[in-house]
């Protein structure tokens, strides 16, 4: 008898737990950012579904915890505005400036990218000479509406962050409205993958690429809104989750369906 009230208190623990979830919400950015996370395409098409290594992480844990969950894309500084107020409980593919911010609850860092600088040989037939990040600070850099710069040693107000698509952003250095982008290497091959017309610009002679030096790469978290009950139980499980795939390995086996 005393071992059946001991079960029943565990069930009434864990459900009372699970009511406190009846849908966690999830933002991400609606640049995507493939192949973390991005649209899936069926022949170039959009489909409407949001899927991606990241996405695939959220879900095992999720799956496991047996949380109910909705993603949604939305521009980046909506999705980090709803993470602050609390309408939203978590955000993906968080860089390591923006997840060290006091304001949210962020887990371990899931990956590690590898960042990549892009010029236009339309206006000069020499690469910018970065050897340090120092370098970039003699540069006009333009970026993508809501990223943060800090990371690479400048100050997000000294980036042209006005593009709101990859699109945009290569227009803009071909333009002359700036000098350089700097963009993950993991992206770019996943833009080769889902984005037909990124592919095409991203394949022109004119545009090229090198490695940022001086660079460890720029780290990927989720956060958690600290706007809501029960959210350091819930980050303490979720960043449990992310650690458990850290020592199996999980997101390079993750990546590897979405990558050639």
């Amino acid at each position: 008898m005393r071992h059946l009230l001991h079960l029943a208190l565990l069930f009434g623990a864990g459900a009372g737990w699970a009511a406190s979830f009846p849908l966690i919400k999830v933002c991400a950015n609606e640049a995507e950012l493939p192949p973390f996370t991005f649209i899936e395409r069926h022949h170039g098409t959009p489909t409407g579904k949001i899927t991606g290594a990241t996405v695939d992480l959220f879900e095992r844990i999720a799956h496991k915890q047996g949380w109910r969950y909705q993603v949604e894309l939305l521009p980046w500084p909506r999705c980090l505005a709803y993470i602050h107020s609390g309408r939203f409980q978590v955000a993906l593919d968080v860089g390591g400036v923006q997840a060290s911010r006091n304001e949210y609850l962020s887990t371990p860092a899931y990956y590690q990218t590898h960042p990549l600088y892009f010029y236009s040989q339309r206006r000069r037939q020499e690469a910018p000479r970065i050897t340090t990040l120092r370098d970039l600070k003699h540069y006009r850099l333009c970026g993508l509406q809501g990223y943060l710069y800090e990371g690479y040693g400048l100050r997000s107000e000294e980036v042209d962050t006005g593009a709101r698509s990859y699109s945009q952003l290569i227009a803009k250095l071909h333009l002359n409205r700036c000098d350089l982008f700097i963009e993950k290497r993991e992206v770019i091959a996943g833009l080769y993958l889902i984005e037909p017309t990124v592919n095409k610009l991203l394949k022109e002679p004119d545009l090229l690429f090198q490695a940022l030096p001086d660079s460890n790469g720029n780290s990927l978290h989720m956060i958690v809104s600290r706007q809501w009950p029960d959210s350091e139980r819930f980050w303490r499980e979720l960043s449990e989750g992310i650690q458990t795939g850290l020592k199996n390995k999980e997101m390079d086996g993750l990546l590897e369906r979405y990558l050639p």
